[in-house]
């Protein structure tokens, strides 16, 4: 199910403009901007000198049952997103939880400050295994075509760890946020990291 969250400076003006487009799905006015609050979104600020993206303003996200994103983007206007949305909302986890372990990493978010648009940043993820049982990362979802990872296809030894390097090139000047989801048969699947940052013109670029 699609439910459309609004948080509008006016309630009378949504309805009217809801109304004059005769749309008729379901909607969420959220008075207590609390999925703001659990999620932690980005203030949007608009200046000539600070020109932050806009795009926060009117964007889709894939919620699980508690509100909390797992991915980001519009499903409608890329293949890759669609297809990440695809596999977390029905994606096979019988493999995931035949035989579980426990995974932990050294960090969930990365903040790659101020970085070029159109040019490649990394950083890498520490995934150490805490568990008795082998660790096996099934498969990452990306939550735009602006990301890329690389990780070790083979199961990780317990007590042992491997790391997942992670790529983004910013397509748009201002801030980002994106996600990426780790699937595997720890007890804590899925994991959602997240790079985030600002995206300018003639910036050199960062390697983290």
């Amino acid at each position: 199910m699609c439910l459309f969250y609004f948080q509008p400076k006016s309630i009378y003006e949504l309805k009217n403009i809801l109304s004059a487009n005769l749309f008729d799905y379901p909607i969420f006015v959220d008075d207590a901007d609390s999925i703001n609050s659990l999620n932690q979104f980005p203030k949007t600020r608009r200046s000539r000198t600070n020109q932050f993206s806009k795009s926060i303003q009117n964007e889709c996200f894939l919620l699980n049952k508690e509100d909390k994103v797992l991915a980001q983007g519009n499903p409608t206007s890329s293949l890759q997103i669609w297809e990440s949305f695809k596999a977390i909302i029905g994606g096979n986890q019988n493999t995931e939880t035949k035989i579980q372990t426990s995974a932990s990493l050294d960090r969930t978010i990365h903040n790659f400050g101020t970085i070029t648009k159109d040019s490649i940043s990394s950083t890498v993820f520490k995934v150490t295994n805490n568990g008795n049982k082998p660790l096996l990362i099934t498969r990452i979802s990306l939550s735009c075509g602006c990301t890329d990872v690389i990780w070790d296809k083979q199961p990780i030894k317990p007590g042992e760890s491997t790391i997942i390097k992670a790529e983004i090139k910013p397509n748009d000047i201002g801030y980002f946020s994106k996600n990426l989801v780790i699937y595997c048969n720890s007890i804590n699947s899925p994991i959602v990291l997240t790079l985030k940052g600002i995206a300018n013109n003639n910036i050199q670029n960062k390697l983290n």
